[in-house]
């Protein structure tokens, strides 16, 4: 029990520092307003179509459409990383629990197969975070991953 409390307490101050360091990357601080809904992001009910939580901001806020992961990704240990077909039917051999250090590479990776339409990163918690697609057709760079949260 004593381990578990020093797990939330060294959870929440890690937390505090993100979002201190995050603040200009529009991340939730602790005790902002935020909404938690129940998303889920795909177009069509189907086996692998979870619905769960997401966190949103309470005020308007711009989209995130770049070629990179945001910066506050970093803080994302690990990410649950899984790569779907264009008919949103998941590729099982694509699932993988990585570091958030690794998560731009095993994007790029998972996206490199022609059959993968897409891929989606989630929290530890399962938590939906964002749809990572192909941003052009060829080689994948770093500038051709793009992060876009579906909401």
């Amino acid at each position: 029990m004593q381990i578990q409390s020093q797990q939330r307490k060294d959870d929440r101050q890690r937390i505090g520092r993100q979002a201190q360091i995050q603040a200009r990357d529009d991340y939730i601080a602790p005790g902002g307003s935020k909404l938690v809904l129940a998303h889920r992001p795909f177009g069509q009910l189907q086996p692998y179509a979870e619905t769960g939580p997401i966190f949103l901001h309470n005020q308007p806020c711009q989209h995130y459409d770049q070629a990179q992961l945001p910066a506050w990704f970093a803080y994302l240990e690990p990410a649950i990383v899984r790569g779907y077909r264009s008919d949103d039917w998941i590729r099982y051999d694509t699932g993988q629990v990585v570091p958030a250090k690794a998560l731009t590479a095993v994007c790029q990776q998972i996206l490199s197969d022609p059959s993968v339409a897409y891929v989606h990163i989630r929290s530890k918690f399962n938590c939906f975070q964002c749809r990572v697609e192909r941003a052009s057709v060829g080689k994948i760079t770093q500038d051709d991953v793009r992060c876009r949260h579906r909401t």
